[in-house]
């Protein structure tokens, strides 16, 4: 077991709650593991529209506002300089995104650095970004991957990149929330994403008219916002669905947690965008919602690979198909104990499998910080 106590953590992201994004959460939950394993941690990130204000489990922390990129990046030197000019040397660099972590290392040259790679940031970029990617990567000590679908990936696109490797799954959000949960329901499924073209919530929307088109009873809720949003609302009044599928927008992690308990499927059809280039990392809301037991339906690609059974904890399905995704939801809605089965499954495997305290032990076990 690793001890941080007392280790300086230098975490640098692109982005931090409050603004939307996994990678955004990323950052928050590694940097709060590291800090609650003892470690010192330094934050500096970045914002569009207001800093996070709840950094008190952090020994220090800076968020600058985004503006242009060239302005963003020298803003971020700058509060790194200062740092390094005050004598502050981290005993681990963590870069959650490729693109912050030459800042790091061009000030700190010799301390261990990690970048982690979640898919998109490293597979849907140009040509020239490409060759900047590579020369930051290459100067990592470790590259951190999410799932072994996007190691095995980036390896093909990235073949000139030697440096050594650790996958670290995801951990599952902690939700504390100030009053009861409600009780599970037989008929609902819940999906909350950002609301982009790769998480196919169209899709979905399709699959669940065609349940109620063989009569089976459903409710499905959506939480989440993005440019989708306006076309999954027009989709579900063509559809006549507005007394059955609600769109809840934002939700806080209070109202999160009541829709995980309240849910008996999660329904997360994404599939490959931009040719391939934007894939789904890892997907922490499916593993948030295997925790509280809701059986995850989910593309058959990216992250969800590698820890979805098919059959076993979970469904999956080639999204690109409505009439597959609708076959395995009325399977489950109408036979209670194969989805009793799979949702204590699905349960057991979060437990045992998704935590940042341990994300965060395997990098700095592999980077022998």
């Amino acid at each position: 077991m690793v001890s941080f106590q007392e280790r300086r953590v230098l975490l640098v992201a692109k982005g931090f709650p409050p603004d939307l994004g996994g990678i955004e959460t990323y950052s928050r939950e590694v940097a709060l593991a590291y800090a609650r394993a003892g470690a010192r941690v330094h934050v500096l990130t970045s914002h569009i529209e207001r800093p996070y204000t709840d950094a008190g489990e952090f020994a220090w922390f800076r968020s600058v506002v985004q503006r242009s990129q060239p302005e963003t990046a020298a803003r971020m030197l700058l509060a790194l300089l200062s740092l390094r000019l005050r004598g502050y040397v981290p005993d681990l660099i963590h870069a959650t995104s490729w693109r912050v972590a030459g800042f790091a290392r061009l000030l700190w040259p010799s301390a261990p650095l990690a970048v982690t790679v979640h898919g998109r940031e490293v597979f849907a970029i140009s040509d020239s970004f490409v060759r900047l990617a590579t020369q930051v990567l290459t100067r990592a000590d470790r590259l951190v991957f999410v799932s072994d679908a996007i190691r095995r990936k980036f390896r093909g696109a990235y073949p000139s990149v030697e440096t050594e490797t650790v996958v670290a799954w995801n951990g599952c959000t902690e939700f504390a929330p100030d009053r009861p949960l409600p009780p599970r329901e037989a008929n609902a499924i819940f999906t909350v994403c950002r609301l982009v073209e790769r998480k196919n919530v169209r899709s979905a929307v399709r699959a669940v008219a065609a349940l109620g088109d063989r009569g089976v009873d459903f409710r499905y809720r959506i939480a989440g916002s993005g440019p989708e949003s306006g076309p999954i609302a027009s989709l579900v009044a063509e559809l006549g669905l507005g007394d059955r599928v609600e769109m809840l927008g934002f939700a806080t992690d209070e109202q999160l947690a009541a829709e995980y308990a309240r849910a008996s499927v999660f329904l997360h059809p994404q599939i490959e965008a931009d040719d391939g280039a934007d894939i789904e990392g890892f997907g922490i809301a499916i593993a948030d919602a295997m925790q509280f037991g809701a059986v995850p339906i989910a593309g058959a690609n990216g992250g969800p690979l590698d820890f979805i059974r098919d059959g076993e904890n979970g469904y999956l399905v080639e999204a690109e198909h409505v009439g597959t995704i609708s076959a395995r939801l009325e399977d489950l809605l109408a036979d209670a104990e194969l989805r009793g089965s799979l949702s204590d499954r699905a349960r057991e495997f979060a437990k045992r499998n998704f935590s940042w305290a341990a994300h965060v032990v395997a990098i700095s076990s592999s980077i022998r910080v």
